[in-house]
């Protein structure tokens, strides 16, 4: 025991066969490290052991005493063949002695157990608090990284320096349980933050595999009409920059997949999958965009042939117009009164096939505008419109009048200001048509059927007129 008190409490084996073991563990509560048994017992058990020892000598037989090689006998101390009793001085230094030596070796491991807190804040962390924190920043995928390498490298020092045995002076300290939950600490660290990593990843990688689709989609949808077709011709310029940044995007997330690999962490299946797919969306792409660029030759194609079919299709209507306006100037049954609901019905049709034939002409020459093709004249379809406007408006007022003037007879009128009010509303219209029939191509009977009606719309309207005088007189009548 003396020999080993003066020895140094360094960390390292001072002596080849310690002579007392002790144990350091961490507390339950996870804030400190204490020892299980602390080493001052060692002190009084080993005050008790010297005390049991001196008092067997006292039990010795006298004459076995005798047998006691002199060897073994001091010059300094009684002599073993005598009995001693625990108040003599001897017995007291030689029991202070050895209590000082054991409080000197005892401070070893205590200075061991100092040198451990500074290992107690790792003791008190909390992994998911600390990577909640840690993400709140929303820090990039290399400072995760980095955090990762971090704790691998903490924990590896950590196995390096803090081994399950040390000796200190005649003390062998285990600390195999402080390892091992220092050790968990940065193990579940690290998971943590790998999780929240693979998470981003695959999160990333989700995003691109959509955004990818949807640049497919783009690329293989087929033009409805000329407009989405020109846009699409367009847009073929801007779809090798937008498969570039894909792929760039694609790349940082392999690199971030090796490097995941690289912290020796087993993605599942579905990611190796997806990793595949996406390495080789842009050579799909790219693919897929040179079959759109014959795809869009062969579309343009079809819709020429559409446009032209369309322009054959109006330019016969256009000419069965042209003989219809014809048969309207030269056959004598479109100016009688007398076929008044039959010249309606034609007129009112190629008003119809007039007006259709406008659409239609806007429609053409939007397309071929569209097409970059020079525009068809349609400027007749608006010389028919006026040439037949005139014609149209004699046979609606005529029509309108004596559908109007039937049902005054019939007394399904009861309301004669109002008929009066657009009789001479469309007196006025009827008027205006008739001075331009006047100076148009339009056969002499025409305007003669509008005069006629001029005068017929003014007998009428005295016949209103008179109607009214012979009904009784009100208080608020209009004289």
């Amino acid at each position: 025991v003396e020999s080993l008190s003066d020895a140094e409490c360094v960390f390292r084996d001072s002596i080849e066969n310690p002579v007392l073991a002790v144990e350091v563990r961490p507390a339950d509560d996870l804030t400190h490290f204490d020892f299980v048994l602390h080493p001052d017992r060692f002190v009084s058990t080993a005050l008790d052991a010297y005390n049991v020892g001196l008092q067997s000598l006292n039990e010795v037989y006298p004459l076995e005493r005798l047998m006691i090689p002199a060897r073994l006998q001091s010059p300094e101390a009684p002599s073993l063949i005598e009995t001693f009793q625990f108040d003599e001085v001897w017995v007291q230094d030689g029991s202070q002695r050895i209590q000082s030596c054991l409080e000197s070796a005892c401070a070893g491991p205590v200075d061991f157990l100092k040198k451990l807190q500074i290992l107690e804040p790792l003791l008190r962390r909390d992994p998911a608090a600390m990577v909640e924190a840690f993400f709140k920043d929303e820090p990039a995928n290399q400072e995760i990284q980095e955090a990762i390498s971090k704790e691998i490298k903490m924990q590896q020092e950590l196995w390096w320096q803090l081994l399950e045995v040390v000796n200190v002076g005649m003390f062998q300290v285990t600390t195999k349980d402080v390892r091992k939950t220092l050790a968990a600490k940065h193990e579940v660290t690290q998971a943590l933050l790998m999780e929240r990593l693979v998470r981003r990843l695959r999160i990333q990688m989700d995003e691109t595999t959509s955004d990818f689709r949807s640049l497919v989609a783009k690329i293989t949808k087929a033009p409805k009409n000329v407009v989405e077709l020109v846009k699409m011709r367009h847009s073929m310029d801007e779809l090798p920059n937008a498969i570039s940044e894909m792929q760039c995007r694609i790349q940082q997330h392999v690199r971030l997949y090796e490097e995941i690999e690289g912290f020796c962490h087993q993605l599942s299946p579905e990611d190796f999958r997806m990793r595949w797919d996406l390495v080789a969306g842009p050579y799909r792409a790219r693919h897929l965009l040179a079959q759109k660029t014959v795809a869009l030759q062969e579309h343009e194609a079809e819709f020429v042939r559409e446009l032209l079919r369309e322009q054959d299709e109006l330019q016969e209507r256009l000419q069965e117009i042209e003989e219809t306006l014809h048969l309207f100037r030269s056959q004598p049954a479109y100016w009688d009164i007398s076929s008044l609901s039959m010249a309606r019905e034609a007129s009112e049709s190629l008003l119809e096939r007039i007006e259709q034939a406008q659409e239609d002409s806007k429609s053409i020459n939007q397309t071929e505008i569209t097409l970059e093709r020079k525009a068809t004249d349609y400027s007749q379809i608006h010389r028919y419109s006026m040439d037949f406007n005139p014609f149209y408006q004699v046979w609606a007022i005529v029509y309108a009048f004596h559908e109007d003037q039937t049902k005054f007879r019939l007394g399904a009128i009861a309301d004669k200001d109002a008929l009066r009010r657009k009789l001479i509303q469309t007196y006025q219209v009827l008027e205006k048509t008739v001075k331009i029939l006047q100076t148009s191509t339009w056969p002499a009977p025409i305007v003669q059927l509008g005069e006629n009606q001029l005068l017929q719309m003014e007998e009428f309207q005295l016949l209103l007129l008179s109607e009214s005088s012979r009904q009784p007189d009100d208080s608020d009548a209009d004289g």
